[in-house]
């Protein structure tokens, strides 16, 4: 076999490139922009496999992060979409969704502090918009599954981070009524 070089070139120049940025960039921030970069990538090439890692990750993740695989699990379902490898159907009940976002987003619209209103009010729907996505994605007998396994193994270790909080670390007081309940300790949150 003969190689043109060309495989190792890009990868000499991929190298520098990285090497370039690293002056005045962390390493640390380079390796999670490209992190973000791959998740982004996946999504792209599978909608589903964007739904599956929202459920597993929905209690880890900040909201801002949440937002982001929402919007890129959207954008990945629409470019979808367009090249006429998905189908958006509509029914009854998404009429009422879409009445929902639009009363949140008139909300944040007409808001006395508009402010900070907007902010909050594009997270909603942004949230919101998740439903089309889900309802319209998860279709097959096997991506429920997988939905409902992400589901599983995300609450199974949420509670044993709770059980090892609560065993061994510190307990949480802050969302308990102290006055009413004095024989509890603590929460793990």
């Amino acid at each position: 076999e003969q190689h043109t070089g060309l495989n190792a070139g890009i990868a000499a120049l991929f190298g520098i490139l990285l090497g370039g940025i690293a002056i005045w960039v962390p390493p640390s921030t380079v390796a999670v922009a490209l992190g973000i970069i791959l998740i982004f990538l996946i999504i792209l090439h599978s909608p589903e496999a964007g739904i599956i890692s929202m459920i597993f990750a929905l209690p880890f993740l900040s909201t801002m992060a949440l937002v982001f695989l929402v919007v890129s699990t959207a954008l990945a379902f629409f470019f979808k979409c367009c090249r006429s490898k998905r189908i958006m159907k509509f029914e009854g009940l998404d009429i009422f969704v879409a009445l929902f976002a639009l009363f949140l987003f008139s909300g944040g619209i007409i808001s006395v502090d508009v402010a900070s209103s907007f902010p909050k009010m594009l997270v909603y729907v942004c949230f919101i918009s998740i439903y089309y996505i889900v309802k319209n994605a998860v279709r097959t007998e096997t991506l429920i599954f997988s939905c409902a396994r992400s589901l599983a193994a995300s609450s199974m270790l949420v509670s044993f981070i709770g059980i090892f909080e609560y065993l061994f670390g510190e307990v949480s007081k802050n969302w308990q009524d102290a006055e009413m309940f004095t024989d509890i300790r603590g929460r793990a949150v």
